[in-house]
């Protein structure tokens, strides 16, 4: 575990949901997470 992991999965953006579909352009793991969401402005869409 990393030494702020448990800092950066309690926080208010924390991890988010794994990101599969980019492991070719990345040595480590890298997530998703939206940080506004919107139906009426169409934000957060990834």
């Amino acid at each position: 575990m990393a030494k702020n992991e448990e800092e950066v999965k309690n926080n208010v953006f924390g991890f988010g949901d794994p990101n599969d579909a980019f492991t070719k352009y990345f040595s480590g793991k890298s997530y998703l997470k939206g940080l506004a969401m919107s139906k009426a402005a169409k934000t957060g869409r990834i």
